[in-house]
């Protein structure tokens, strides 16, 4: 009975362990554990133009500048305070990284990629 137990308890010992290894680091945040990644997911306008639109989800970006526009994957590779590194797969296989400051009600993305300048936060629609 003793030795079943003590297997039982190595086999619960060893599952949690192995769930630990493969979560990501950053899920264990919502539990409290670890610093989460400032969100970047929402809707943006460009500062100075009235056209030039970004939109955010959990994994795909889109940028529209009137009629044209093109979304692309995006993962999260970095974030330290509220800076977040993204890295953007464009086609056919290039990995362009971009540098986000997540601010209150905007993002400063840095000045050398297509993305670059400072994108206020839409207002939710109702």
């Amino acid at each position: 009975m003793i030795a079943q137990t003590m297997r039982r308890g190595c086999d619960a010992a060893l599952l949690l362990v192995v769930l630990l290894a493969s979560t990501p680091a950053h899920a264990w945040c919502i539990w409290g554990f670890g610093q989460c990644a400032p969100s970047i997911v929402g809707e943006y306008t460009l500062e100075g133009s009235s056209v030039a639109r970004l939109t955010i989800a959990a994994d795909k970006i889109t940028s529209s500048i009137g009629p044209v526009s093109f979304t692309a994957d995006y993962v999260v590779k970095s974030f330290e305070g509220n800076r977040v590194t993204i890295e953007v797969g464009l086609p056919p296989d290039a990995k362009v990284p971009l540098d986000v400051q997540v601010e209150k009600d905007q993002l400063r993305i840095g000045t050398k990629h297509v993305l670059a300048g400072v994108w206020k936060k839409r207002a939710a629609r109702p």
